[in-house]
């Protein structure tokens, strides 16, 4: 009876603490969304970069949660990017730098203008180098095995809107 109600006990302790960490991340995600929107809207980007940004976050993050088996023998580093990324969950510098990066990227791939690295550790502050920018960068591409240009949500729906008949 005393093991059922320990059992019991922590079984309602790490869904608290699960639940603490949900609520951080979410808040975590909505600061640096908002950093994004915010960076787009003062350099005169599109909206899309910082919305296609945390999309690139989001496939990051999920990484951190599946193993990666394909291309392993040929990806040496496929187990460290998966490390990264969970690095990015627990610690909020990393989470921080993985989201900045990844709008950097979709800046690089979809805006008409690039900024550059040194220019993004700029704008952090002095909070991350340009080595520690480019180096998660390449991460990122990494772990999303260069696929970068599938059509988003909003992407799809605007096409599909310009589908429907006026009348």
């Amino acid at each position: 009876s005393s093991s059922s109600s320990s059992s019991l006990h922590e079984n309602e302790s790490l869904r608290n603490r699960n639940e603490r960490f949900n609520e951080e991340h979410r808040q975590s995600r909505a600061k640096m969304c908002y950093w994004c929107y915010q960076l787009a809207d003062i350099c005169k980007l599109s909206r899309h970069a910082a919305s296609r940004s945390m999309i690139y976050l989001d496939r990051f993050l999920a990484t951190a949660t599946t193993t990666t088996t394909i291309n392993n023998s040929i990806n040496n580093n496929a187990s460290n990017n998966n490390e990264r990324a969970k690095q990015c969950l627990i610690n909020p510098r990393e989470y921080q730098l993985a989201a900045m990066t990844t709008l950097y990227i979709s800046i690089k791939l979809h805006e008409p203008l690039a900024l550059d690295a040194s220019l993004m550790a700029e704008i952090s502050h002095g909070c991350y180098t340009t080595f520690e920018i480019l180096q998660m960068e390449k991460i990122i591409l990494q772990s999303l095995q260069w696929n970068m240009n599938g059509p988003t949500s909003q992407e799809y729906v605007t096409l599909y809107l310009g589908l429907l008949d006026p009348r």
